[in-house]
């Protein structure tokens, strides 16, 4: 063939690059140049390709930018090759790629460790890293030995030799790698392995290429030896190719195989001289070895597939392959079947193909029978295959029964067809780059049926389910998985990856039995044993008692703590255990049978559950948040080993209710004693089931359904918590982010504080109004003062467009307003109240905007009759977020109620009415209004004294930075508040009542209310503190007349969003009364988290910090900072020689001093120039000049006010310096700026509550 000298410029797209063919002396070359390359979004590849890609390089670039920039020849932007010779490896090599040359490229060095994105299993041990050894051979850890040793070593290492030699590549040659996970390498590594391992199905997920190419021998630079190994890894099959090509001879040692740990695997090629591994092989090609490496299971998992026997699905999305008529028909759960559908989504149909892609949680009680080894939404349009094919080989249907006869020993099952549907790399819908792999094998014999299902690599997605379904789910099985990409590690016959099921037999359970799930049989499987706890995310409410263990026994019982008793004992037993037992009796499951449970928290089974119940307890109103399912399947009698007895107990649990379902199947006779019911400590509750005989279960009842026994078993109040919802009386609201019902016309007026409404709205986010609907979904915290009347029993974000709902109705059914009447004169008993309208409306199950994992379960009852109002709320489950209300408001807020919970998924712990999760209001009458202290509902008030009462005073007597200060002990400092920006702490504060934080206004200013939280008793800002709790701020307000600039009226008030408990360890400080007297020199204590020096932060624990620093009077101090700065608003503590002081981050923290026995905050930590200088003390806010204004402020449960005063003139009344007005030595500190101050008041009260809190010290 003759060639000619070709040039190509090719300029297109402003992009700029070159190729020249080069001819002459039958030798060919190919240049490459690269000038400017723009970006694209489109597919670029760059190098060469032959036929069947016997030959082909890819330049290695991550961006086709970066081509000007790179060079196989040292000159950048220029790629050099040689393309006129075939391989001289006989065709076998893999491309060797990148030539990752290792540095220095000398004998006994190694490349850096190779990550595998997929691990390789090499005889039962999973590596992803790879030392490539330039010495010929890859290792997982770093090794340098250069001498070959025998195989087998008998070492501590696992290694892979293709040629083990003394080489030095410093001389010439190369050694490359290449790590491969997509394109048709993969395809070629599938295609060599299959030809000589016909038996596996498999897909390829990585290849692993490492070429020796012409290196020579250390010391002997004329020989040139070509060799490469290739890892193919599937998830659970490994294989290694060994290519040889041409090998030069030498007089040193060599090894060529592979060898394990301990050598307890080995290969040695057996070649007399290494050059004749050229022609040698172990699969009649010359210069190939192949090995399987990993180690597993003589067949592997999955039965073979991917060559010419399969038959090919369509490729399209949702489709479907055509009717296959089945060479044998099938038996599924009492069903014949002469057809099958493979459906690309993931499973096989018989009637019909099937081509929804969202699947179905199992149960789905549909009308179809479906089997779904993995039921997602596939895209196949593209990539991936999906093949199916049916076999009765001889050699196939002999492994198949091997593999049912292991799971299912007593059966002697004999496989007469086999049929075979395998999804190979498919990817997702959404997701062209996951690829899956899986398979499901029908297997049928002597009237019997089986289901495998085969799990290779599988990537996550969003919706899947994978198992089994009947029409009507009489019989189902969802593998029970959190997340599909375990499922390749997963199994019930003990096979990683395997999943095997009997799917001829209808269920022997009258259809009654919850899915068993995943069988975890006890250990040891005898009579008498038990299995560990088993842990419930949610409480089961047991007459009254909580418990979140369950312990499953092997004898027929359920307990709440181990328990071993055999000998079955008569209800009631008078014991000190709660036992819940469908059957209690002697079993010995050692023989057969078996003991499995299931633990489910989402699902159709929940919904099962309800409805189940529901039809029982049609007064209830509740959602379902776990079943737990504990299934006795076929169990001997102990000493009876041809008894067989199938029983159930599911325990349904929601917050407030509690039921327990017995099931019975056939339950075998026995001359034992035996016992079925339930029993509690002391049996104060307790049930027998009332049979002559055990095998009478099977058709007893006491809710009409034979085998089926329902119990109540919370011990709560008769008619439980919740109004009826969630059945066909129900209106729906509709399923939209920020939505709202349609206008409801109302069938009695409603009054709410003295309106009269005909027509309501209930909007999704948690919240009735009256006028018009309301889709705010930021909450407004009460009371706000607003336009609207509104009712909000979880007012917040919720959206539930796709899931959770949202019902209401009106009732004026007798006997519902019997109990409306009932529990409303419960809390009201001097109404002698009776209803006549009830209106519910509840939200179950709803979901908050941007978390759909979030659920909450609420409901408002409104209740009217004899002009009188009530509102009921009701709370379930209640999980948390970030911005919530709830509560009721009034136009202008002239009434409004805010339920007093720190965390919202409190609220079900919490009532008004001594009934967890209630909240009852009465509504119709108005309340006193008196500016912004607003009396609320009676139900919520407390003692106004009790703040007052407690102030000051502190259980800690010991004294234990501040600068210059100590560490302060716990509770010493009990009003000690922290006071966080976006979990930062940056200020102090003091606790003044229950809801109430004092602090300095330019710690707050500028921020909004909901970056603040606010911590009280805590003692150190870093590690566990057990005594602190924190609370979000509902409220700040700054002094009106703060001035940022001259740091005059520096002091806030913030309100929490729900009250504290006080305790040895949070507790209110008194606050300086008005006419307060702080001469100079009075002892003060200053607290706080601050620097302990100028730029010095307080060092790790970051323990509170506590200095006594004596007051310096205001002339003195405006002296020293200037005439003017210090204000009558001020109070000024620190030495003149400097030293102690506070810094910053104390602001807004408290300096106190103690009167008698009460502890008294005289200052605000507000400002100072540097920290502990002499001669510029800290300076304070006065609080004393603030009394008027916090009182307007906080009316209920007011802070403790307490004149303090100084013994003796204040020496600070003479003290003078140029420019400073003098001051009459009769002035006195009560001199008040009318600006911030009040007028003179009746200290009597201030005396009063300082007398009271001296004569309780009496009584500590």
């Amino acid at each position: 063939m003759l060639f000619v000298f070709i040039v190509f410029t090719v300029i297109f797209q402003e992009s700029t690059f070159q190729v020249v063919l080069v001819s002459g002396k039958n030798m060919s070359f190919i240049l490459m140049h690269y000038g400017h390359l723009a970006p694209t979004t489109y597919p670029v590849e760059s190098g060469y390709d032959t036929t069947d890609s016997t030959d082909f390089f890819s330049i290695p670039v991550s961006d086709v930018t970066y081509l000007p920039y790179t060079s196989n020849v040292n000159v950048k932007g220029r790629w050099v090759f040689r393309v006129d010779h075939a391989s001289e490896n006989n065709g076998l090599f893999y491309p060797s790629g990148y030539q990752n040359t290792q540095y220095p490229c000398q004998s006994n060095t190694s490349s850096p460790a190779l990550y595998l994105l997929y691990p390789f299993l090499y005889f039962g041990r999973t590596y992803q890293e790879i030392y490539v050894n330039n010495n010929g051979h890859l290792t997982f850890e770093p090794f340098y030995e250069s001498l070959p040793e025998a195989f087998p070593v008998n070492s501590l290492r696992d290694i892979v030799a293709p040629l083990w030699a003394k080489f030095d590549c410093s001389v010439s040659g190369s050694i490359s790698y290449r790590i491969v996970t997509r394109g048709r390498i993969l395809d070629r590594a599938r295609n060599d392995v299959k030809q000589h391992f016909r038996q596996f199905g498999f897909s390829v997920h990585t290849v692993f290429i490492a070429t020796w190419n012409r290196v020579p021998y250390l010391n002997s630079p004329t020989t040139e030896s070509s060799f490469q190994v290739v890892l193919v890894i599937c998830r659970t099959l490994s294989f290694v190719i060994m290519n040889y090509g041409n090998i030069s001879s030498t007089d040193q040692s060599f090894q060529a195989g592979y060898d394990t740990i301990n050598s307890t695997n080995y290969f040695s090629i057996p070649v007399p001289d290494e050059n004749k591994l050229f022609n040698s092989s172990n699969v009649n090609v010359p210069g190939r070895w192949v090995f399987r490496v990993d180690g597993g299971p003589e067949d592997g998992i999955f039965y073979p597939y991917g060559d010419e026997e399969d038959e090919m699905s369509p490729q399209s999305d949702d489709g479907s392959s055509p009717p296959i008529p089945l060479l044998e028909p099938f038996v599924y759960f009492g069903r014949v079947y002469d057809k099958i559908f493979v459906n690309n989504n993931g499973d096989l149909t018989f009637d019909k193909p099937f081509s929804w892609y969202h699947p179905y949680y199992f149960p789905a009680y549909s009308t179809k029978d479906i089997i779904a080894p993995l039921w997602t939404d596939i895209n196949n349009n593209e990539e991936g295959t999906i093949s199916y094919r049916q076999v009765t080989d001889a050699h196939l249907l002999n492994r198949t029964s091997r593999d049912i006869n292991k799971y299912f020993p007593n059966l002697n099952f004999s496989a007469s067809w086999v049929f075979i549907a395998t999804w190979d790399k498919v990817p997702y819908y959404t997701n062209k780059e996951a690829e899956s792999t899986f398979q499901v094998v029908l297997v049928s014999g002597k009237n019997l049926s089986f289901t495998l299902m085969h799990y290779d690599f599988i990537t996550p997605t969003q919706s899947a389910e994978s198992g089994f379904d009947t029409i009507h789910s009489t019989n189902f099985f969802s593998i029970p998985v959190s997340d599909i990409e375990n499922l390749p590690y997963t199994s019930n016959v003990n096979i990683m990856g395997r999943w095997a099921f009997r799917v001829d037999h209808v269920s022997d359970n009258n259809g009654r039995f919850y899915p068993t799930g995943y069988q975890d049989s006890q250990n040891p499987c005898q009579s008498n044993a038990n299995l560990t706890a088993l842990y419930l995310q949610y409480p089961l409410l047991y007459f009254g008692r909580e418990y979140k263990n369950i312990y499953v026994s092997n004898n027929g019982l359920l307990t709440f703590k181990p328990f071993y008793e055999r000998l079955p004992k008569a209800f009631p037993a008078n014991s000190t255990e709660d036992i819940v037992a469908p059957l209690w009796a002697k079993f010995d499951i050692s023989i057969n049978g078996s003991i499995s449970y299931c633990i489910v928290t989402q699902g159709h089974i929940l919904d099962r559950a309800k409805n189940d119940i529901k039809q029982y307890f049609p007064q209830f109103g509740f959602s379902v948040y776990t079943v737990f399912i504990a299934t006795w399947h076929r169990v001997p009698y102990l000493n009876n080993p041809t008894t067989e007895s199938s029983f159930q107990v599911v325990l349904v649990i929601c917050r407030t209710l509690s039921f327990v379902i017995m099931n019975y199947g056939n339950i075998s006779s026995t001359d034992q004693s035996f016992q079925a019911g339930y029993d509690t400590i002391n049996s104060t509750h307790y049930f027998s089931i009332p049979v002559p005989d055990e095998n009478k279960l099977f058709n007893s009842s006491n809710v009409n359904a034979p085998g089926r026994w329902v119990f109540r078993v919370d011990g709560g109040p008769e008619d439980g918590i919740f109004y009826p919802y969630g059945d066909e009386e129900d209106e729906m609201s509709p399923q939209s982010d920020d939505g709202s019902s349609p206008l409801i016309p109302l069938l009695q007026p409603f009054v709410f504080f003295g309106r009269v409404y005909d027509k309501i709205f209930v909007n999704n986010n948690g919240d009735l109004t009256f006028n018009e609907p309301f889709d705010q979904w930021h909450p407004y915290y009460l009371p706000a003062y607003s336009s609207i009347d509104i009712i909000a029993p979880l007012w917040t974000d919720i959206n539930n467009s796709e899931q959770g709902t949202i019902s209401y109705r009106q009732v004026t059914d007798a006997h519902l307003l019997n109990r409306a009447s009932r529990e409303v004169n419960k809390y009201f008993p001097r109404l002698n109240f009776s209803a006549s309208w009830v209106f519910i409306a509840t939200w179950d199950k709803v979901p908050y905007y941007g978390n759909r994992e979030s659920e909450s379960t609420f409901q408002v009852v409104l209740v009217s009759g004899k002009n009188m109002s009530f509102t009921f709320m009701h709370y379930d489950f209640i999980t948390p977020t970030q911005s919530a209300e709830s509560g009721l408001d009034t136009i202008n807020s002239t009434n409004f109620f805010s339920i007093p919970v720190s965390d919202i998924a409190n609220l079900p712990y919490t009532s008004n009415v001594n009934v967890k999760g209630r909240w009852v209001f009465r509504v119709d009458n108005s309340s006193e209004n008196n500016g912004f202290c607003v009396k609320t509902n009676p139900q919520a008030s407390s003692d106004v004294f009790s703040s007052a009462l407690e102030c000051g005073r502190t259980p800690v007597t010991t004294r234990s930075r501040i600068v210059g200060g100590q560490n302060a002990s716990a509770g010493h400092w009990p009003w000690q508040a922290s006071l966080l920006l976006l979990s930062r702490h940056i200020c102090g504060g003091s606790l003044i009542n229950k809801q109430w934080v004092l602090s300095a206004a330019h710690c707050v200013h500028g921020y909004p209310t909901s970056y603040f939280t606010v911590f009280l008793g805590r003692q150190t800002q870093g590690g566990f503190n057990p005594n602190e709790v924190f609370r979000y701020v509902r409220l700040i307000i700054k002094h009106p007349s703060y001035n940022n600039f001259t740091n005059e009226n520096d002091i806030a008030l913030l309100k929490l969003r729900s009250p504290v408990t006080f305790t040895d360890y949070i507790r209110p400080v008194c606050l300086a009364a008005h006419n307060s007297v702080f001469n100079s020199g009075t002892d003060s204590w200053i607290t706080g988290w601050g620097n302990i020096g100028e730029g010095v932060p307080l060092p790790s624990p970051n323990v509170l910090q506590e200095v006594e620093v004596p007051v310096i009077g205001n002339r003195q101090c405006n002296c020293l900072y200037g005439v003017g700065e210090i204000t009558d608003n001020m109070i000024c503590a620190g030495l003149l020689e400097g030293g102690k002081d506070s810094c910053q981050g104390d602001s807004g923290g408290p300096m106190v001093s103690r009167q008698s026995s009460v502890w008294v905050q005289s200052g605000i930590v507000s400002f100072g120039t540097g920290c502990a200088r002499p001669e510029l003390p800290g300076v304070y806010t006065r609080v004393s000049h603030y009394q008027e204004w916090i009182s307007s402020l906080v009316c209920s449960d007011p802070p403790g006010f307490v004149q303090f005063t100084s013994a003796g003139a204040d020496p600070d009344n003479s003290y003078s310096c140029p420019g400073l007005t003098p001051s009459p030595s009769s002035l006195i500190e009560s001199k008040i700026r009318s600006s911030a101050t009040t007028p003179p008041q009746n200290s009597l009260l201030s005396y009063l509550l300082l007398l009271l809190a001296v004569l309780s010290l009496f009584y500590m």
